[in-house]
């Protein structure tokens, strides 16, 4: 199935459409947000513009077909891929897409709304925006609990 009809499909079902490819289930469009919206186990975005599409972006991700099958998610599935019942809205959509397509094009791109982060250090309390915590996990902290402390802030943030 090629790109112009997978992102038809995503739209018109107004719900979750995952694609079998091989042994991976793809998310495309509306279907990676409502995925990455409504389920404990967000997917990577990933994303280009794509000439068919006359240059508009294609966001994607994807998982392998047996951890979308260990979900135990309602969904009709055809030979094609599955339809999970969820729906997803028009607004939140269109913000996150244009967020995403920022951070895809633009590496150093800073979202409109920076979440501010309180983390414990030794000796005070220091604030850090939410877009640099992947940074600040990689780069200063050795100890465990600092680092699983700012997965699950990550995670919730994510949520």
């Amino acid at each position: 199935m090629n790109a112009e009809k997978k992102c038809r499909l995503s739209a018109e079902y107004g719900g979750c459409v995952g694609f079998l490819e091989g042994a991976f289930v793809r998310f495309y469009q509306q279907g990676l947000f409502t995925w990455n919206n409504f389920t404990d186990t967000p997917l990577k975005v990933c994303g280009r513009p794509v000439k068919k599409l006359d240059g508009t972006w294609l966001l994607s991700g994807g998982l392998p077909l047996t951890s979308f099958l260990a979900q135990k998610l309602d969904a009709k599935i055809y030979q094609w891929g599955a339809v999970l019942d969820m729906t997803w809205e028009n607004d939140e959509y269109e913000f996150w897409y244009h967020n995403e397509i920022g951070r895809l094009s633009n590496p150093s791109y800073q979202p409109s709304v920076t979440t501010q982060i309180l983390i414990e250090s030794d000796d005070a309390f220091s604030i850090y925006p939410s877009n640099t915590l992947s940074y600040w996990e990689l780069l200063t902290s050795t100890k465990k609990e600092k680092k699983i402390f700012i997965r699950k802030l990550k995670k919730e943030m994510l949520n």
